[in-house]
């Protein structure tokens, strides 16, 4: 039961971070000048002029396919 469990985590952790990953990139080359900003997650310059809330989106967007992987599998 603890081996399942883990490999439920370690999956719908996997799949969380390549969704996140293609949703940052699919936003990163459709804003509006690709390679002027780039925010990182940990960037605080970026909060001081303002959140990019389609960054926010991508995040949560991952966040919910960790948790429908996890969903599905249990």
């Amino acid at each position: 039961m603890i081996s399942s469990f883990w490999s439920i985590l370690v999956l719908s952790v996997l799949v969380g971070c390549i969704c996140c990953i293609s949703s940052w990139t699919l936003t990163y080359l459709d804003s509006y000048q690709p390679g002027m900003v780039f925010p990182t997650p940990l960037a605080l310059a970026q909060f001081s002029r303002g959140f990019h809330m389609t960054y926010g989106v991508v995040v949560l967007n991952g966040i919910m396919a960790m948790l429908t992987v996890i969903w599905s599998l249990t």
